[in-house]
């Protein structure tokens, strides 16, 4: 029996993805100002160079829109957009991006259904678990920096992180307690 405090768990984990969404999960030096006019909407990563905080909704999005405009915008444009070499990482940049975007949406969404069965747990737990090993495998590639002081500034991803561990935690937890209870 899904209990009340569970759904109320579950609903402000699902909300707090949002912010973790929206919140800085790399950086860019594209289009940025020279480090002399380097503000706070711009991170200092050394005294010449400045970059521009990256939310994660702008790399997912870029990432399930930009990828299918890529592939297809010669249809468009007449001009070839993309080199053909390149297609398979198009498409697993846009498998991956989907699979980041909509899986936390769609299993907390699925763990509010009051009849979660323990074979649902099982695929959520194992889902959840996926997610976090992808997402601590590409974590090297945001985070391609030295100086530690900019992980603070770039905090959207990290809670992420910890949200996805937390809700594989809370799965294998609800696992184990539908297993004690038969």
């Amino acid at each position: 029996m899904f209990t009340n405090y569970k759904r109320v768990v579950y609903t402000a984990v699902l909300i707090l993805f949002l912010p973790a969404f929206i919140g800085p999960w790399t950086f860019s030096q594209d289009g940025v100002p020279p480090p002399e006019w380097c503000d706070e909407q711009f991170i200092l990563i050394d005294e010449h160079t400045c970059a521009r905080t990256i939310p994660g909704a702008e790399i997912l999005l870029f990432s399930l829109f930009g990828a299918p405009l890529m592939l297809f915008g010669d249809v468009f444009t007449n001009e070839q957009t993309y080199v053909v070499s390149e297609i398979p990482r198009i498409l697993l940049l846009f498998a991956i991006s989907f699979v980041i975007l909509f899986l936390p949406l769609a299993l907390s969404s699925m763990r509010l259904i009051p009849k979660w069965r323990l074979r649902q747990h099982r695929f959520s737990s194992i889902a959840w678990g996926v997610l976090l090993i992808l997402l601590l495998a590409i974590m090297p590639a945001l985070y391609h920096y030295r100086d530690l002081s900019i992980a603070g500034r770039l905090w959207g991803y990290g809670l992420y992180v910890m949200l996805t561990a937390a809700m594989f935690l809370a799965e294998l937890w609800g696992v184990r307690q539908r297993r004690m209870k038969n």
